[in-house]
């Protein structure tokens, strides 16, 4: 089968036949931080095409090098009903890196 694709055998014995169920699993999608402001000491955007309802974590880093799983997580979020949310922070004196882990 191609992938994002599953499919079971159903055994139909009321009409003695075997179906083949076939459904398309759908892709996950790629949260993606959009609109960045900086206004009055704060850096702000908006995150979109999350999991609807589903947990995320702001990570943050000075150094864009490191390994993901040596960033900080600034803060924990939950996308709303259309994968979205938004975030602000306070500037820090340092250059910051940021990214989204669903």
């Amino acid at each position: 089968l191609p992938t994002g694709v599953t499919a079971t055998l159903v055994d139909n014995s009321g009409n003695h036949s075997v179906d083949l169920n076939v459904t398309a699993v759908p892709t996950p999608s790629t949260p993606k931080i959009v609109n960045v402001s900086v206004s009055g000491g704060n850096v702000s955007f908006t995150a979109t095409n999350g999991t609807p309802n589903a947990s995320c974590a702001v990570l943050n880093s000075a150094n864009l090098a490191l390994p993901v799983s040596s960033w900080t997580t600034n803060t924990t979020a939950t996308f709303n009903v259309n994968g979205a949310f938004q975030f602000s922070s306070p500037i820090s004196g340092s250059q910051q890196y940021y990214r989204l882990k669903q």
